[in-house]
């Protein structure tokens, strides 16, 4: 039951990080200035996959492995692709992003 909820939990962090990164990209479609975009797309997506780890702990799954995976992928990608513009928060997102990528290889390494 957990892990179900984990996935959707993963799946759920993948979709705002792209609806996140879109958004960026088209140069602001939603109405939404850069800092409530980093509240409201970022930040659970940033959260999530780290409570799907813990409550997933002794559950082994290289499904919800890689998908925490490619979730700190995003971010780290996300970070370096806004750093471009000399913006220091950018780098700063690799590092919560590079930990997501690793509790993600824990995870698989664990199954």
């Amino acid at each position: 039951m957990a892990l179900a909820a984990a996935v959707v939990m993963v799946g759920i962090s993948l979709v705002l990080l792209g609806i996140y990164g879109a958004d960026v990209a088209a140069g602001g479609l939603l109405p939404l200035e850069d800092r409530e975009r980093g509240m409201i797309l970022g930040g659970p997506a940033l959260i999530l996959p780290f409570v799907a780890f813990a409550i997933t702990w002794r559950e082994p799954s290289r499904g919800l492995g890689a998908m925490i995976i490619a979730s700190g992928a995003m971010i780290i990608v996300g970070g370096i692709a806004t750093s471009g513009d000399g913006g220091a928060m950018g780098i700063a997102l690799a590092a919560p992003g590079a930990v997501q990528a690793g509790i993600g290889a824990i995870k698989i390494w664990r199954s």
